[in-house]
């Protein structure tokens, strides 16, 4: 655990001085290169074994139903000498469902920390005229839920009627609303109460996207320091990849902000230009 506070560092438990404002500098840089480092070997350690996890799921997927078929013949004809369980037989295609939405889940957050991790560049963009509804639909196919109530939480969102379009990257535009509902459903809880509601408003100058959810009692709202990559605070409070969502709008002259309504909803607004 690493905690930032006036000139002290908390390091692993302990309080250290730091060497001024240099000293922190110099700090952030340290980590966020340890870090970095950490994520490629984290994804190059992993990828492998997910895709043989994958090959290996559809090959059973392929043959698994014919031998649940082929083993229900043999046990109404009396040819089973080791009888299994209905429910032990329903386990087995529900247990496959899992280990692939896990996978399929480990993939997806992998890709987002590689994207988080490019450094992004106005003239490597891939600008193409895009549809806010369009990139909302794909980032809520393509997140990867791991449970039935983040299930739950996506398919209830609402699409707002209205639309508008934008220039942007639509890999990164897409990637930017799936870090926000990634950083959304990590704090919901069975319990709690779960929504998601997405608004769309047309000013003068920009168009606005906004996404919004409850405040948890757990939650902190934190300062401008939120979209930092610098601002390494391990708590369930940060999501690694805000930064990065920061970056990704500034590079289409766009912005994002959050702030905590009156009605106790955690607000995040992304601004598009009106222009296309």
């Amino acid at each position: 655990m690493i905690e930032l506070n006036g000139s002290n560092k908390l390091l692993n438990g302990k309080t250290e001085p730091v060497n001024g404002h240099a000293g922190i500098c110099n700090d952030h840089i340290s980590i966020s290169n340890d870090l970095e480092q950490l994520s490629r070997n984290i994804n190059h350690e992993l990828r492998t074994p997910l895709v043989a996890i994958q090959l290996g799921i559809n090959a059973v997927k392929d043959y698994l139903p014919q031998l649940i078929e082929s083993y229900a013949v043999a046990n109404r004809n009396n040819l089973v000498t080791s009888v299994i369980h209905p429910r032990h037989l329903a386990t087995l295609s529900r247990t496959l469902e899992n280990v692939e939405r896990e996978a399929h889940f480990a993939a997806a957050y992998l890709n987002m920390l590689m994207l988080n991790l490019k450094e992004i560049k106005k003239e490597n963009l891939h600008l193409n005229t895009l549809s806010i509804s369009h990139c909302l639909k794909k980032a809520i196919r393509e997140y990867s839920c791991r449970s039935r109530l983040q299930k739950k939480i996506l398919q209830s969102i609402h699409l707002p009627v209205n639309n508008f379009q934008f220039r942007g990257d639509e890999e990164l535009v897409v990637n930017v609303i799936m870090n926000l509902i990634h950083h959304t459903l990590y704090h919901f809880q069975e319990g709690d109460p779960c929504e998601i509601l997405i608004e769309i408003e047309t000013t003068k100058c920009a168009n606005h996207f906004i996404f919004k959810y409850p405040k948890q009692q757990d939650v902190e709202i934190i300062d401008e320091n939120y979209f930092q990559q610098d601002f390494f605070v391990y708590t369930k409070n940060i999501r690694c990849g805000l930064a990065f969502c920061q970056e990704i709008m500034h590079a289409i002259n766009g912005d994002i902000c959050f702030r905590l309504n009156e009605e106790q909803f955690v607000e995040f607004k992304l601004t598009f230009p009106l222009h296309i």
